[in-house]
């Protein structure tokens, strides 16, 4: 597909996990690398972070001093408001210089018994046993 849409030469590698946890951080092996990040904590700044220039989890090797700073300044602002417009900005910065491309987003769905109480979706999809309840049925 993308030799058709975009005329773009492709080979796919496919790999053992743990193979390609090592072969992404060496970029002589490829120009394209598909990457993922499932969010450890419910925050904006928990995605952006490993953009950041110095992060271990920075395999695309992005480096932009704006975007570093922007996160700093972020992480060491106590107002909710100016730290939301400063990861927007991060975010856009990021966007505007294409270190990635979001290609997918990963989904969940749940099927729950209407017997079954307290099972509250959340962006990080975990669902807590200490609230759930069942009803007799």
């Amino acid at each position: 597909m993308w030799k058709e849409v975009l005329g773009v030469e492709t080979q796919l590698i496919d790999e053992e996990f743990r193979v390609y946890l090592q072969s992404r951080h060496d970029k002589s092996k490829w120009d394209v690398v598909r990457l993922a990040w499932n969010a450890d904590y419910n925050d904006a700044s928990d995605f952006l972070e490993i953009f950041r220039s110095n992060s271990a989890n920075n395999d695309t090797g992005y480096s932009n001093i704006s975007f570093d700073k922007l996160l700093d300044t972020a992480a060491s602002t106590a107002d909710p408001s100016l730290r939301r417009r400063l990861l927007e900005t991060a975010e856009k910065t990021i966007l505007d210089d294409y270190p990635a491309i979001p290609l997918y987003f990963l989904v969940s769905k749940r099927l729950v018994k209407p017997y079954v109480l307290g099972v509250k979706p959340n962006a990080l999809d975990r669902i807590y046993s200490k609230s759930i309840s069942v009803l007799p049925h």
